[in-house]
């Protein structure tokens, strides 16, 4: 239940590719920690959980979309607020 939220938050709420990028994102971060050590992955979970939400209100995905979005490769981004 924790991974599904953590998916949540560091993705992005409200759209459906924030949950795919931070499954993507949390899963390879899974495997390159796990041969550091069998709970360095949950240290840096929790790392990037409260970066995300103190920097990164709408997750990786908004942040990403409106960078492309200001390039002009994308039409519209999504909202940095939840309703």
């Amino acid at each position: 239940m924790s991974l599904i939220l953590a998916i949540t938050i560091v993705g992005g709420l409200g759209t459906l590719p924030g949950p795919i990028i931070g499954a993507i994102l949390l899963v390879v971060m899974w495997e390159v920690m796990r041969d550091v050590s069998p709970y360095a992955h949950m240290l840096l979970f929790a790392t990037l959980a409260i970066v995300v939400t103190k920097f990164f209100r709408a997750g990786i995905y908004a942040l990403i979309a409106t960078r492309l979005k200001a390039r002009g490769l994308v039409s519209r981004a999504p909202p940095l607020t939840m309703e």
